[in-house]
């Protein structure tokens, strides 16, 4: 699906989708212990569908009458399906391990090329087998043993989050090293927390685990800090949004962009108790963006450094490398084809602003490079042809509509169909 963008801004109010990162974890935590869960502020993104439908592999009857509805009665599934999902993909793996389940695991190709090794490593020592072909993953943890485990959380926070499920079911002890995106691992000590785990850590690298179980539970799904990101961008280059269902104090480590961008900003962010204003202001300083911590965020904070007079530093750009694409390639193509100057060395990846060009398609499969690609379209105020936008679903379903409420146009080019 192809698509314009016309019109002008207007300031305007967006309520921000749910946090998938926590949304997902609920789902199939639920699923998996067999603890009854109500979730309000669902957005329906393909990851949060992909985590229900392997719910209702594992037995859960899901029902949705203004909040979705999980009742759980567990049976270990001959497959699932986690499609483009790397988030489901790996906590399943620790939940279907701590069920001694033996499960093929279907995968689209995309997914197949991301790390996964030092999961399955992990869980290979409690006698556990896995074998990988072109459509997956086969795992049988029937005759596991249980046993407390180490992990490699150097490629990714979630196998520790898996192992960390892992343990919740089984107990035991945990021991993390290298471990990137400490606060994706703050996420899941909070959903466990909520579903009645108890979780005692040291540094975030040693873990004990202690049931409690609640027997029913009604969770309201905070926004997600990854998707307000874009609309944080284009309010800095266009005028006054108003952004909603934010949780100040947040454990979403990309809720940090608020403070990245107070502190280069000629005006504040203002920040309210469920909700953030952003203003139309100068960057006075070169942005800084460490992948090692925000790794969601490098997109949309890229686009700073090509229509601003200041520098863009990517740190530690090569994880985005292994993302659901080679973001790091893919910044560079987007930044270039507006004009921006890239230097790239070893360690970063810094984008400047060069003299602002217009690109007439833009095509990514990655949602957050299409949503930051339309982003950088409307500050350029360019008329762009973006293509395969329905990729955008994966995380943000809403986006297109909330970017009409900001006073665009949404032209289709496919079947000449306009709307809104």
């Amino acid at each position: 699906m192809n698509i314009t963008i016309k019109g002008e801004f207007k300031p305007g109010i967006i309520n921000a989708p749910s946090s998938k990162s926590f949304s997902q974890r609920y789902i199939l935590y639920s699923a998996f212990s067999n603890i009854p869960v109500s979730l309000k502020n669902l957005s329906f993104s393909e990851d949060e569908i992909v985590a229900i439908k392997i719910a209702m592999a594992c037995g859960a009857s899901i029902k949705f009458d203004g909040c979705l509805k999980i009742y759980p009665k567990f049976k270990c599934p001959k497959t699932i399906n986690a499609c483009e999902s790397g988030t489901s993909l790996r906590l399943v793996i620790g939940l279907l391990a701590a069920k001694r389940c033996r499960t093929f695991i279907y995968e689209n190709e995309s997914l197949r090329k991301r790390p996964i090794n030092d999961l399955i490593k992990t869980l290979e020592g409690k006698n556990i087998v896995f074998k990988q072909n072109n459509d997956g993953i086969l795992m049988d943890a029937s005759f596991s043993n249980v046993s407390d485990s180490k992990i490699d959380g150097s490629k990714s926070s979630q196998f520790v989050s898996s192992m960390m499920m892992y343990h919740s079911i089984l107990l035991g002890h945990l021991d993390a090293y290298n471990v990137v995106s400490t606060d994706y691992i703050k996420i899941t000590m909070k959903c466990l927390n909520d579903l009645g785990v108890s979780v005692k850590n040291r540094d975030y690298k040693s873990f004990d685990f202690y049931s409690n179980y609640i027997k029913n539970s009604v969770i309201n799904i905070e926004g997600d800090y990854s998707s307000a990101a874009f609309w944080i961008i284009l309010g800095i280059f266009k005028g006054d949004i108003e952004i909603k269902n934010l949780k100040i104090n947040s454990c979403q480590p990309d809720s940090k962009i608020i403070e990245i961008i107070n502190s280069v900003s000629e005006r504040k962010i203002d920040v309210y108790d469920d909700k953030i204003i952003v203003h139309k202001t100068r960057i006075l300083r070169d942005l800084y963006i460490d992948v090692n911590d925000n790794p969601d965020l490098a997109p949309p904070i890229s686009i700073i450094g090509i229509f601003s007079d200041v520098s863009v530093h990517i740190l530690n750009y090569k994880r985005l490398e292994i993302k659901e694409s080679n973001r790091a390639e893919n910044i560079i193509s987007m930044a270039s084809s507006f004009g921006a100057f890239i230097k790239k060395s070893d360690d970063e990846i810094i984008v400047s602003k060069g003299e602002i060009k217009r690109p007439r398609n833009i095509s990514f499969n990655d949602h957050r490079m299409i949503m930051s690609s339309i982003i950088a379209g409307l500050i350029s105020s360019y008329n762009i042809i973006y293509e395969d936008v329905e990729n955008i679903n994966k995380s943000y379903p809403s986006f297109l509509k909330d970017l009409s409420s900001l006073g665009y146009k949404i032209e289709f080019i496919d079947n000449n169909l306009k709307t809104h």
